[in-house]
């Protein structure tokens, strides 16, 4: 009856409630457990979420792709693969917590135990530039550049499905390899501390998702181009979303203008322990960026939208 009765309510007014009294505190914790709990979304991969979560904040890194979509849109369907975003430091401590749950590495059609060495040779066989990244980040390299390598684990057992494990090493902040996903109702992650969607109105309200402008690149991106096959075919329990690119007409719907990472506009969900009390807190700061549609000229062919560094 909680799915159902709160299916279409925002998290902030969901936890409104809470300060109501206890008994809507309790009611409000069972649905966050329920619907809303990382770690009973993270068990779907791992048997020990809470040292999941110990990884995330260790390399840093982050979870993002079409699970975490499905994660903030209360699907009761769910994809056997998980994305895991993170940067060069962090890659040996993502490795060896996969290494620790049984994942193996998946080359081509063999699998093999991750173990150190073999994490070694790995990251031996990726190309980084040898000049040194500013400290603003990226804001200088081509998409080609911050696109990364991926890395496929699979766990295989006769009484559960399939699961994947799909990591990103990049060469970029990590909020900016999210923001170069298909379009915005990708744009989610989960921290060892938050879960954030960046663009919820749209998405899990109005059931939209706008195409975002990349640079051209000397590829064809296959994890970018399944992403947008994959959203063309999403159901939820409120059903599909609305994949809209190229346009003629401003669609009021889409979030544009400045924003930063934790604003307002965000939704943001609380990563503790199911038995505490809810404490909603908002990341005081986060980085910032600019959201322009095909208006000002800046978004090529097939987008409707392009994210990027704020214009000084």
């Amino acid at each position: 009856f909680l799915v159902v009765f709160f299916r279409c309510w925002e998290p902030s007014t969901i936890f409104l409630l809470a300060r109501l009294n206890f008994r809507l505190l309790n009611v409000v914790r069972f649905y966050q457990a329920r619907v809303w709990g990382v770690r009973r979304f993270l068990s779907k991969w791992f048997t020990r979420p809470l040292s999941a979560l110990n990884a995330l904040d260790a390399g840093p890194a982050i979870i993002c792709g079409p699970g975490v979509l499905q994660f903030f849109d209360r699907s009761s369907a769910s994809t056997m693969r998980l994305d895991v975003c993170v940067g060069f430091s962090g890659l040996a401590e993502v490795g060896r917590f996969l290494a620790s749950e049984g994942y193996q590495f998946r080359s081509g059609p063999s699998t093999s135990r991750v173990r150190d060495f073999a994490l070694l040779s790995i990251l031996e066989s990726v190309y980084f530039p040898e000049r040194q990244l500013d400290v603003s980040g990226d804001r200088s390299m081509t998409q080609d550049d911050h696109g990364g390598r991926r890395f496929r684990f699979i766990k295989a057992s006769r009484a559960a499905p399939l699961r994947v494990v799909l990591v990103h090493l990049v060469r970029c902040e990590l909020h900016r390899f999210v923001f170069s996903t298909h379009s915005t109702s990708l744009v989610n992650f989960i921290t060892s501390t938050h879960a954030v969607s960046v663009f919820p109105r749209s998405t899990f309200l109005k059931r939209k998702s706008f195409v975002g402008s990349q640079e051209r690149t000397s590829r064809v991106d296959p994890v970018t181009k399944a992403e947008g096959a994959w959203l063309q075919r999403y159901r939820a329990d409120l059903g599909g979303l609305q994949v809209i690119g190229s346009a003629i007409n401003v669609d009021g719907d889409a979030e544009i203008g400045l924003r930063w990472v934790g604003d307002a506009q965000c939704w943001i969900l609380p990563v503790q322990p199911d038995d505490n009390p809810l404490q909603i807190s908002r990341p005081s700061s986060g980085p910032a960026f600019e959201v322009l549609d095909w208006t000002a000229g800046v978004t090529r062919h097939g987008s409707y939208l392009r994210i990027g560094e704020p214009f000084v």
